[in-house]
């Protein structure tokens, strides 16, 4: 009897660990259960080198004053496993392992070095096939300079693709002049960027297991500017259709 007990503890315990949310978040226990910090994933993704997660809201109050807001963050940004996200007041939270299907990820939370909570998060892998890049600096902020939308993905046993169906651009000197707008279908690889205009390249990094997430990088002069884990919508095309331009 008090074996099946024991039995069904640990399998209740078990049915909570794997029930996680989205979003992580830490209540300081000293400061009357008061949420310290909330981060909200977007997704996540299992690579061949290191697991990656998209955050997309980031949220941490002081631990001395708990009214004091000192991170309020909704900008998308990608953390990798082998860089933590590093707070404010010696915080710091860590990818530590991501599911064969890079569906869920075990994250902890150190405070001055020291691990003092951890937790499964099941991110909810928003599909969205459009890859957009807004400078957060100077006279560009918040404007999207470059546009990318992704059809279907694929990954191969020698190299990975993508294909891609609309790219669009503005000058970063005159944001009124289109310098590229272009919805013919190519196919991205991952040992080819894709040359923009202006010193701007886009190019694969990495794809899932499943094919359906593609890691990407844009460099601007050879210099990686931004980073995103695109979740590609797999649109179906059953049929192969070769157009020739004149």
């Amino acid at each position: 009897m008090q074996f099946r007990l024991k039995l069904c503890l640990v399998l209740c315990l078990f049915l909570i660990s794997i029930a996680a949310a989205e979003k992580y978040e830490f209540n300081n226990e000293t400061a009357n259960g008061v949420e310290i910090i909330k981060v909200h994933f977007k997704n996540s993704f299992r690579g061949a080198d290191q697991d990656l997660a998209t955050i997309d809201q980031l949220w941490q109050v002081s631990d001395v004053d708990s009214s004091q807001v000192i991170i309020n963050n909704s900008d998308e940004l990608v953390i990798t496993s082998g860089t933590p996200l590093n707070l404010k007041e010696g915080y710091g939270l860590t990818i530590k392992s991501i599911d064969i299907d890079g569906n869920k990820l075990y994250v902890e939370l150190s405070k001055n070095g020291e691990v003092i909570d951890s937790k499964i998060v099941i991110p909810p892998q928003i599909e969205n096939g459009l890859y957009s890049y807004s400078p957060d600096t100077g006279s560009y902020e918040d404007i999207e300079l470059i546009k990318v939308h992704f059809r279907n993905s694929f990954r191969g046993a020698d190299e990975d693709l993508a294909s891609v169906d609309q790219i669009w651009q503005v000058s970063e000197t005159d944001l009124y002049q289109v310098i590229i707008n272009n919805s013919d279908q190519i196919i991205m690889t991952s040992g080819t960027p894709l040359v923009l205009e202006e010193g701007y390249e886009l190019a694969i990094k990495s794809i899932d297991i499943d094919g359906n997430k593609v890691y990407i990088e844009l460099y601007k002069d050879g210099k990686v500017v931004d980073a995103k884990i695109i979740v590609v919508p797999q649109t179906e095309d059953d049929g192969y259709l070769y157009i020739t331009h004149p």
